[in-house]
């Protein structure tokens, strides 16, 4: 009887191992991912990235069908391994074609044939292409050749050069739907820079503008200026400025309830009395040219100068210097 209830624990015991096993096929992992404890399938490790971006990990929706029947796959799974890999396992001597989609992604398709595999385990990187849209934007106010386009994705900072078309400040680019970007304009001579965040559904395409009203006018946020820059020492609107002023003007006279700092500013050549007092003069003839040349009513333009206490760059050479010779126009209500 004793040896009886031996034998029956052994066999209790063995089978409860081998059932524990049977469960936890496939699924114990080691440091390279799951362990393909599942001799009878291919363990198909799939490196999903951005094509634009190699080190963004993506986690797509897999369909697998089964190419004999053209029916889903039976018998297969899908895994995600400590790298963000997805790992398939497909039953040997079949042949499957593997969809894979993600929001904001186009769907990618291939073929896995298992019958002509002979390893167990198999690696293979899939880049997919964002979704994108083709967009035209307006830049009339560069009027001059060699200004460089460039827009900067913020969130995977990848960098597009935008072409220009047969219209003059006209360019083409293809967004990322959900992405934003940074518009970044450096003009001919590299004196000036201007940034403007948009997205590919932005609606406003002139974002210069042919027209004054293409400007946005958001409390807090600067009007975008491209020509804004002083000579050294000089409080003189060049005739660039004076016309880029023209032209936005009427954005700030169409509404009474928009203030408008004009913010002035220098390089930190000189005394601190003497900077105050030269980015004062700046802010009041950005001020007299609106309100004598543009009618803008004097209420809703509040000069004021900084001097050299806030640089858009170091003053540790001339080019940033330049830069710093300034004025900024900021809505501050509205």
């Amino acid at each position: 009887m004793k040896k009886v209830v031996y034998f029956l624990g052994l066999f209790a015991l063995f089978l409860s191992i081998t059932l524990f096993a049977y469960a936890q096929r496939g699924k114990l992992e080691s440091k390279d991912g799951p362990l393909n404890l599942d001799t009878d399938k291919l363990k198909l490790v799939l490196d999903v990235v951005d094509i634009d971006s190699l080190h963004w990990k993506i986690i797509p929706k897999i369909s697998i069908t089964d190419l004999a029947t053209n029916q889903q796959a039976l018998n297969t799974r899908v895994e995600i391994d400590s790298a963000k890999n997805s790992v398939v396992f497909l039953p040997f001597e079949k042949k499957y074609s593997l969809r894979l989609g993600a929001e904001e992604y186009i769907d990618t398709m291939f073929t896995v044939d298992v019958l002509k595999i002979e390893e167990y385990d198999v690696y293979k990187q899939i880049k997919l292409r964002p979704k994108k849209r083709r967009r035209k934007i307006n830049l009339a106010d560069i009027d001059e050749d060699g200004a460089a386009v460039v827009l900067i994705n913020k969130r995977t900072n990848e960098r597009v050069e935008l072409k220009p078309t047969q219209n003059k400040g006209e360019y083409e680019v293809d967004l990322r739907d959900t992405d934003e970007y940074e518009l970044e304009i450096t003009n001919a001579n590299k004196t000036a820079k201007y940034y403007r965040s948009l997205t590919a559904k932005t609606k406003k395409t002139n974002l210069l503008g042919a027209n004054p009203e293409d400007v946005e006018m958001v409390v807090g946020q600067k009007i975008p200026l491209i020509y804004a820059e002083f000579a050294y020492n000089s409080a003189e609107l060049s005739e660039k400025v004076q016309y880029q002023l023209k032209r936005i003007a009427h954005n700030i006279s169409k509404d009474e309830k928009i203030k408008v700092e004009i913010a002035a500013h220098t390089d930190n050549i000189g005394s601190y009395e003497r900077n105050m007092a030269l980015s004062q003069e700046r802010a009041n003839a950005v001020f007299n040219f609106l309100v004598n040349e543009c009618k803008v009513p004097a209420k809703q333009l509040i000069p004021k100068g900084y001097g050299y206490t806030k640089p858009l760059l170091s003053n540790d050479n001339e080019w940033n210097r330049s830069r710093n010779r300034r004025f900024e126009l900021i809505v501050i209500e509205k």
